[in-house]
């Protein structure tokens, strides 16, 4: 939960780090933009960072060692990455991530087997681990009076509410 001084308030499963456990504990502060993964939490403060706590999917994950002492640290909820600055909105879905830009554009990235992350698939690899933006030409431009006005994820599928002017 969100509260009204920007406290993210997190409970629950607590295996990629995404979250403190079965009691609520605050995640971050200054937040103004709170979405839940499966296996992540992303937080948008009030300056527009974007930071994952947990990972976009198991499949995403960073890799330890058996003797690295991060390994034994993923179940302590942590941020795990600043994904991008100048954010807006989020959505996560099962292993994919979105992102909306102040300036309209839309970015995706985590897993990609059905062109969910990135709106197309993507040559050999079905992981996409950082952010980039997708084509949405057709969905964000000045000229046709349209612009993207929310983002839904789940699962395998992505999708946009578009405004026309």
């Amino acid at each position: 939960s969100l509260t009204r001084d920007g406290q993210v308030l997190a409970w629950g499963d607590k295996t990629w780090s995404q979250a403190p456990g079965p009691e609520p504990q605050v995640l971050a502060t200054s937040a103004s933009v709170v979405r839940c993964g499966r296996y992540s939490t992303l937080v948008i403060d009030s300056q527009g960072t974007a930071s994952l706590f947990g990972v976009l999917a198991p499949i995403c994950a960073p890799t330890f060692a058996a003797d690295d002492p991060d390994a034994a640290n993923m179940v302590v909820p942590k941020q795990t990455e600043v994904v991008a600055t100048h954010v807006t909105d989020a959505a996560l879905g099962e292993a994919h991530g979105l992102l909306l830009q102040k300036d309209g554009s839309l970015w995706g990235w985590g897993y990609n087997a059905y062109g969910q992350a990135l709106g197309k698939v993507s040559g050999t690899s079905t992981v996409i681990r950082t952010p980039g933006p997708l084509d949405t030409a057709p969905y964000h431009s000045k000229e046709s009076g349209t612009s993207i006005r929310k983002l839904c994820a789940s699962g395998g599928i992505s999708a946009v509410l578009i405004d026309r002017s």
